[in-house]
């Protein structure tokens, strides 16, 4: 499986077909990161979260919420990086 980030969204392929999985509010993506779990790690244009997998496919669980709470501003996340068991999401 390939993922891709887009103007539109996380594109992703499997091989024989194309699918679309949009951020909310139409936000473009600007980087992803799929973890050894599958859990793909999403940054975009004023968003930050991540896909999960459920039963009617990939569902898009933000973290911006959270983040506002503390004063941290997620304007564009252009790369997404793992190290020492932590997620870090850089922004401009």
């Amino acid at each position: 499986m390939s993922r891709f980030a887009n103007d539109q969204g996380v594109l992703e392929f499997d091989g024989n077909q194309w699918v679309m999985h949009k951020l909310p509010m139409a936000t473009r993506t600007r980087s992803i990161f799929v973890d050894s779990d599958n859990k793909i790690f999403v940054g975009g244009d004023n968003q930050i979260g991540f896909f999960k997998s459920t039963e009617q496919g990939l569902q898009f669980l933000s973290f911006k919420k959270e983040l506002e709470q503390q004063d941290l501003t997620t304007n564009a996340i252009l790369k997404i990086l793992k190290a020492d068991g932590n997620i870090y999401f850089l922004s401009r």
